[in-house]
């Protein structure tokens, strides 16, 4: 819940990214609406200000600790990747909502579901190989 960049939603725990294309517009006062650079990567993006970093890294944590716990069969990787699902998707105080409704959201602009199929792509390889999905670790 650290990141300075907030969904239109105002709900720090909607997942929050945008695309890495599009800057405030430089000739109006709030900046909207924003434009498109090609070429040109906006900082903000890939920033710790929206959530976009955070969930590479918690998806590569837990692929990493997946394939540690297959190789090792040490239950220790099984629960720390466990631990690291539950603070993402579940906890209270640290979860995201579980949608995907403000991914690579344009600010001030119509959603763009096709991005957001992306993200959730991103999602799904983490829970995928977890082996918190395992029986054993349920």
């Amino acid at each position: 819940m650290d990141k300075t960049l907030v969904a239109a939603s105002g709900n720090k725990h909607d997942y929050y990214s945008f695309p890495p294309y599009w800057w405030p517009n430089p000739d109006t006062k709030d900046g909207l609406p924003y434009i498109r650079k090609d070429g040109q990567t906006n900082p903000d993006a890939n920033s710790d200000a929206t959530d976009k970093n955070r969930l590479v890294k918690m998806s590569n944590d837990v692929s990493t600790l997946a394939l540690a716990w297959y190789f090792s069969h040490d239950d220790r990787y099984a629960q720390k990747a466990a631990e690291q699902l539950k603070t993402w998707f579940l906890d209270p105080k640290t979860r995201m909502t579980p949608n995907l409704q403000h991914a690579q959201a344009i600010p001030a602009s119509i959603p763009d579901a096709v991005s957001a199929l992306l993200i959730a792509a991103r999602w799904l390889t983490s829970l995928t190989p977890s082996p918190c999905c395992n029986p054993p670790m349920r």
